[in-house]
């Protein structure tokens, strides 16, 4: 799943590089296609974006629990860690959906 996400986030980069070229912007035909192109792709990467961060702030937490001496930093890590494990699931549940092909 990330593989897919990595390279749809490298297709909305790509997109929206193309929606600044003058060729583009000049051809009213092709910047419509990639305008909506791009934004079909934005909840996408914005849930991508999400995900990371996500997981990232989960290891950060799994990391402080780890490591730390602080009772009150562990019990905060360990709170935030619980909220954030149960969203994970969750987000993974809507990036799948998202990925779903929409009905032309």
């Amino acid at each position: 799943m990330l593989d897919k996400l990595e390279l749809i986030y490298f297709r909305y980069k790509d997109l929206e590089s193309q929606l600044s070229d003058p060729e583009v912007v000049g051809d009213m035909q092709k910047f419509k296609k990639t305008s909506k192109e791009y934004k079909d792709l934005e909840p996408i990467v914005n849930a991508y974006f999400e995900y990371k961060n996500l997981t990232s702030n989960i290891e950060f937490n799994k990391q402080v629990l780890a490591e730390e001496k602080d009772a009150e930093l562990r019990e905060m890590a360990k709170m935030e860690l619980e909220e954030q494990q149960e969203r994970l699931p969750k987000l993974e549940e809507e990036i799948r959906f998202l990925l779903i092909p929409k009905d032309p």
